[in-house]
């Protein structure tokens, strides 16, 4: 019965066109497709410290940059905050209800590129950790499975130089994996502009060698001097290479200022 009742309203909410979702008080339309997932994202279940982080590092006068934005929770709640988003998605099931969900709620200030962001430019394969293609766990780290297919990337530079976004105050990189080959590409812009940086590590994903890429990737953001977990309690910055941070998946939060 409660599986029929489940069914029911997914039926239910695909005719109508939308499911009525809310954070923080805001009300969106998001797509019914996505019902569970938006169902936990309004009763505050689904990474409430995200939420915070992206609160507390974007104002007005601000511009936030999405990299992973996956069908775009993070982004709708960013450019609520912000003064303009720009956001990359590049796999395709993804993008699709990311487009979906940023023309129901009518928003306006955001960029977003349906292209993968890399260490190098080019074309290449994603698919993804899980069961199904749109499912967040996509990866250019992935390439083997039948959801496989070909997305293009460009580099951080390439973005900076297109885009010329002002005055970044958070940038979010949950790429699956990709960051390791994509932070150290980015350290000359995080250095000069000091953006807090909230990032996902996915050391589990690596088939060998992660506590090299972790000490690596510490080693590489050596200038913030703040680093905390993602529920905003300091950490020592030797714990990001320590074999138990190699065999999670963890959302670290680099900033030059104190919390």
């Amino acid at each position: 019965m409660k599986e029929f009742i489940k069914a029911l309203g997914r039926a239910w909410f695909r005719a109508k066109g939308y499911f009525p979702a809310q954070v923080d008080g805001q009300p969106y339309q998001v797509d019914p497709y996505h019902f569970a997932f938006w169902r936990a994202f309004s009763k505050g279940y689904w990474e409430p410290a995200t939420l915070q982080i992206i609160s507390r590092f974007t104002s007005p006068d601000t511009s936030y940059v999405d990299v992973g934005a996956w069908i775009g929770p993070t982004v709708l709640h960013g450019a609520a905050q912000a003064k303009h988003v720009y956001c990359f998605e590049p796999d395709p099931t993804a993008l699709r209800f990311l487009n979906w969900n940023l023309d129901l709620n009518n928003v306006r200030n955001v960029t977003r590129f349906g292209l993968a962001l890399a260490a190098k430019p080019g074309v290449f394969q994603i698919s993804t950790f899980g069961e199904e293609p749109g499912d967040s766990k996509s990866s250019l780290l992935e390439s083997g499975s039948d959801y496989a297919t070909d997305v293009w990337a460009i580099t951080w530079d390439e973005f900076l130089e297109k885009s010329q976004p002002e005055n970044v105050s958070l940038i979010k990189v949950d790429v699956e994996g990709a960051e390791f080959d994509l932070l150290p590409t980015m350290t000359s812009y995080l250095q000069e502009h000091k953006p807090a940086l909230f990032l996902s590590t996915h050391a589990p994903y690596l088939p060998s060698g992660r506590v090299e890429a972790m000490a690596q990737l510490a080693q590489a953001l050596a200038f913030y001097p703040y680093v905390y977990s993602e529920d905003l309690q300091p950490i020592d910055r030797a714990q990001l290479s320590s074999p138990e941070a190699c065999e999670v998946f963890g959302s670290y939060l680099f900033t030059f200022e104190k919390i």
